[in-house]
């Protein structure tokens, strides 16, 4: 089994050079059994007084799907 444990996406990471469906599709055609994605989240994060950085999960899913 051959995985990918450190990838990342635009526009997550600043070190990214293709959207997450592009890494998919990427992944598949090199006969990758998977991937993981470790993003930096630099965009797309709040920050609240007190809290953790909280991140959109749900339309972070949409984008690699």
């Amino acid at each position: 089994m051959l995985i990918d444990h450190h990838t990342h996406t635009i526009p997550y990471s600043f070190d990214a050079r293709q959207a997450g469906f592009e890494l998919l599709e990427a992944a598949a055609k090199s006969h990758l059994d998977g991937v993981c994605l470790t993003e930096h989240y630099e965009k797309d994060v709040s920050y609240i007084a007190g809290e953790e950085a909280i991140f959109n999960l749900d339309r972070y899913a949409r984008t690699v799907r």
